[in-house]
């Protein structure tokens, strides 16, 4: 409804075949892992000495971060 109180056109509501709403489901999904792949990965890379050559684990990284600015 309107300020005019006229009514505005109606509409139905469209689904869609449930095929194609898996189908979507996978495709939302398989890129949600790919960003939370990429994060995992930016956080695995910030806690080891260096990313590729040695990955002893340590928090040298944010401490030099946090103290050292």
């Amino acid at each position: 409804m309107t300020i005019t109180g006229k009514v505005g056109a109606k509409t139905e509501i469209k689904n869609v075949r449930p095929w194609m709403r898996y189908l979507l489901l996978g495709v939302c999904l398989a890129i949600s892992a790919s960003i939370l792949y990429f994060y995992v990965l930016l956080f695995y890379a910030s806690i080891v000495k260096a990313f590729g050559a040695d990955f002893t684990l340590t928090l040298k990284h944010y401490h030099i971060v946090f103290t050292e600015g």
